[in-house]
């Protein structure tokens, strides 16, 4: 590596190139569809990557560039994910898009530093199958009746 900087620039890649291969794919266009490929996504780096999931939570703790970049890559994907939504006329026409976004990414990332803690609460650890799946299915439930159209609502 060559130097401090070196290792840290190989660990940041390895940890990027991780995280990117989990979420890069796009997402599908259902919103209901879009919001269970995003927490089955992070519930596969939870379970199946949790030192890239350690270290990207020391990343956004100190705020470190790589974890800058990282938060700012996350909210542009999700950010125009939202946009197009509400291009689309699925949203609530009230909804603050920058929260909108904003939301599940705080949801995400708080999950992610604070998961050791998490699991204190939790009869197994987070990255259980079983409580992966509690998770994902209480955020989605947030997500899904917090912010879309409830059924009859004019547009």
């Amino acid at each position: 590596f060559g130097s401090k900087d070196g290792l840290i620039s190989a660990v940041d890649g390895h940890a990027l190139t991780v995280i990117g291969a989990a979420m890069a794919a796009p997402l599908p266009e259902s919103p209901t569809e879009a919001v269970l490929e995003l927490g089955r996504r992070v519930g596969g780096l939870l379970s199946e990557h949790r030192a890239v999931v350690d270290y990207l939570a020391r990343l956004l703790v100190d705020g470190a560039p790589s974890g800058v970049a990282v938060f700012d890559a996350t909210m542009a994907i999700v950010g125009a994910h939202w946009k197009q939504m509400a291009d689309n006329g699925i949203t609530r026409e009230d909804l603050d898009l920058t929260w909108a976004a904003l939301n599940p990414t705080i949801l995400v990332f708080g999950t992610i530093i604070l998961r050791r803690h998490i699991d204190r609460h939790l009869p197994k650890p987070l990255a259980d199958p079983k409580q992966l799946e509690r998770w994902q299915e209480s955020v989605n439930t947030l997500l899904r009746y917090g912010q879309f159209r409830t059924q009859g609502q004019d547009r």
